[in-house]
């Protein structure tokens, strides 16, 4: 049987997102964290950074810019996976989650 890997990192990056913007969180996250997994979501994405970088006094901007930066290089499926992976360490048990139930099929990231 063919299994199509990259079909399969993609709908898991999908579920992953969803879980993430949905399910109440456990813990508060650092910015740290946040900006962890902000790079892996923008390359999973778009691939590389495709932007200037911010101006000087755009901290937030530029630390986005920089998260997503600091992920050049990595390809947008190994992006996938590693951001679903980061859910399986941060919160075990997030697939079968209940806010997974409402999860929609056409849901886009």
């Amino acid at each position: 049987h063919f299994f199509d890997f990259k079909k399969m990192a993609e709908e898991r990056f999908k579920k992953a997102v969803y879980f993430v913007k949905f399910a109440p969180s456990e813990k508060a996250k650092t910015n740290e964290e946040r900006l962890f997994a902000y790079g892996l979501y923008k390359q999973a994405l778009s691939g590389d950074v495709d932007i200037p970088r911010p101006g000087m006094l755009n901290f937030e901007g530029k630390a986005k810019w920089d998260a997503w930066n600091s992920r050049k290089g990595m390809s947008k499926e190994d992006a996938m996976k590693e951001y679903a992976k980061m859910l399986d360490k941060d919160a075990p048990g997030w697939e079968s989650h209940e806010v997974m139930s409402k999860y929609p099929a056409d849901f886009k990231p």
